[in-house]
């Protein structure tokens, strides 16, 4: 009777010890995160069971998504994107479930045909890439729209960079081999010497689109030559959620291969078509006046540091 009564005893203790402990981590949460903190309490949800909370906890970020989409409004700051990429970043929200959400709510607004969303949808597709991305994006920007910003992407080949580039000199993918000929803005740089690590990125994640069909491309080539060199676009894999922000680096393809972008093979492997060459994608500018959204991959949001104001 002695024995199990101290048992129940040393029991007690610990069960004190562990729930003070979990107190002192709940309030060390809260002080270090308040707004994540205040973002929870608002659903519901309590920080110290936030694993038993996971499927409320995604299911309401996915509902948070589709209201948005209820009805077309105006373009306003998403103060929601910047709780978002916190909750990421504490490992309330992966990065897995960040792209899969994206996947859904596009799939509710970009259509089965290759084109443009309706043009009602285009303002929430774009903030719903900015919720869940954080990089600002347009369909139209400063006045240039391309003729797809939904189609199919094909795998592209390696530029040369300057004269006597070679595939032994790129770092990933040389089975892709080297393009037969320059992109539409010739070398990315004179020398191997002058090959900066910027325009050493733009050959790396470039992207092709079909300037060559913009209905003033003959009458404004000069100034649409300047405008579309290296211009940043986001890439987004409809199916997965994966994006790559990518510069334009060639014209192209032409409408009978049946596709309407294509990629360097650093950015199909980066939106997992590595294997299948062709994929349907979404194609948008990026918004980015200031230079401050790196070309590649875009990161998990618990990587991204705070969120991008561009």
């Amino acid at each position: 009777m002695r024995k199990t009564q101290s048992h129940n005893q040393h029991f007690l203790f610990l069960k004190d010890q562990v729930a003070a402990y979990q107190s002192q981590a709940k309030q060390g949460f809260k002080d270090k995160h308040p707004r994540a903190t205040q973002w929870l309490e608002k659903r519901q949800l309590d920080v110290g069971k936030i694993r038993q909370q996971s499927q409320r906890l995604l299911t309401g970020a996915t509902l948070s998504s589709l209201l948005l989409l209820a009805a077309p409004q105006a373009p306003s700051p998403l103060p929601q994107a910047t709780e978002q990429r916190r909750l990421a970043r504490v490992y309330l929200i992966s990065a897995q479930d960040i792209k899969s959400r994206l996947a859904e709510a596009l799939a509710l607004l970009v259509p089965a045909r290759v084109g443009h969303p309706d043009p009602d949808n285009e303002i929430q597709v774009s903030q719903v890439i900015e919720e869940n991305l954080g990089i600002k994006v347009k369909f139209e920007l400063e006045g240039q729209r391309l003729n797809h910003s939904l189609g199919y992407i094909g795998y592209e080949q390696h530029l040369a960079r300057f004269p006597g580039d070679s595939v032994r000199l790129h770092d990933e993918w040389p089975e892709a081999e080297m393009a037969g000929g320059l992109g539409a803005w010739g070398y990315f740089a004179n020398s191997a010497a002058e090959l900066t690590p910027k325009l050493e990125a733009m050959e790396k994640y470039y992207a092709v689109v079909q300037t060559l069909y913009l209905p003033t491309w003959q009458k404004d080539l000069k100034s649409l030559r300047d405008w579309y060199k290296y211009r940043k676009v986001l890439v987004i894999n409809v199916q997965t959620g994966a994006a790559v922000v990518a510069a334009i680096g060639d014209a192209g393809p032409a409408n009978w291969t049946g596709k309407q972008f294509g990629g360097s093979p650093e950015v199909m492997h980066s939106l997992g078509l590595g294997s299948s060459h062709k994929g349907k994608v979404l194609l948008l500018f990026v918004d980015d006046p200031t230079d401050q959204v790196p070309l590649g991959p875009v990161k998990a949001p618990a990587q991204l540091g705070p969120p991008q104001e561009v």
